[in-house]
């Protein structure tokens, strides 16, 4: 799979040659991803989830020769898959980035530095298992470049590349213990009785995250018609360095820009 989307990334970097045309409005878009050879990584285990939609929007105000650019994945799921150990669990996920661009001469290198932030929460399904949730939201510094080969007034061609090499956040678990001796509430008798207790556990997180995406867009009247392939690998590990999450996603697109004046 990962051979395929670089073949393919390649083909774009050789299409096209280019032009100095500038799209001077505001505009925003939305992309429809298919998430196809998705592998999650555990720090207990390791499975392929499921193929699915995922809608992602964006938007993008010009101020000159700089822009500031947005995009992001509302909350999605949870969705449910195998844990690999026979288990059943479920991951509810929301991906966003902020960046401030800066085009360089020439119009066909833009540079961008800006925000990454992943928020996650799964939710497990282990009858003798104590953790029965774990979220975390992990945050850092985004880097961009972005190379055009065609930027015309009817096509556009380009690849960008993101790097998030620094992000910090917590890994927070909740635990159940079943047979905790407990008092109930109202009070009764002052007899203590057996019930449910609910704790939680901070655990700092240490993230990296690789984002590239080749760009086709098509432009008819005010309309872009853009599509293409985007690879995100997220990477995060405990301080001790014990892994405690990565994702491999593979994303064929396709979506519409449309300006806003």
């Amino acid at each position: 799979m990962q051979k395929r989307v670089f073949s393919f990334l390649l083909a774009v970097m050789l299409y096209g040659a280019p032009c100095a045309v500038l799209a001077d409005a505001p505009s925003a878009g939305v992309d429809m991803n298919l998430v196809l050879g998705r592998q999650k990584q555990s720090s207990q285990t390791s499975t392929s989830l499921p193929t699915i939609a995922v809608p992602m929007f964006s938007i993008r105000v010009p101020l000159k020769r700089f822009a500031i650019f947005a995009e992001g994945v509302p909350p999605i799921g949870p969705v449910a898959y195998g844990d690999g150990a026979g288990n059943m669990q479920a991951t509810k996920i929301s991906y966003m980035l902020a960046e401030a661009r800066y085009s360089l001469p020439g119009d066909r290198f833009e540079v961008g530095v800006g925000t990454t932030l992943v928020n996650q929460a799964t939710f497990y399904n282990r009858p003798y298992a104590m953790v029965n949730e774990q979220s975390s939201r992990v945050a850092g510094f985004r880097f961009s470049a972005a190379v055009r080969f065609e930027n015309s007034l009817r096509a556009t061609t380009e690849l960008t590349i993101g790097l998030s090499p620094s992000m910090h956040g917590l890994q927070y678990s909740h635990f159940r213990y079943p047979i905790e001796i407990c008092r109930p509430f109202p009070i009764s008798a002052g007899v203590p009785a057996a019930c449910t207790a609910l704790r939680g556990v901070n655990d700092p997180e240490l993230a990296s995250l690789v984002d590239v995406r080749a760009t086709r867009g098509q432009r008819f009247g005010k309309f872009t018609l853009r599509y293409g392939m985007r690879y995100i690998n997220y990477s995060a590990r405990f301080i001790n360095g014990a892994p405690a999450d990565r994702e491999r996603l593979v994303m064929p697109f396709v979506g519409l820009e449309m300006p806003l004046r």
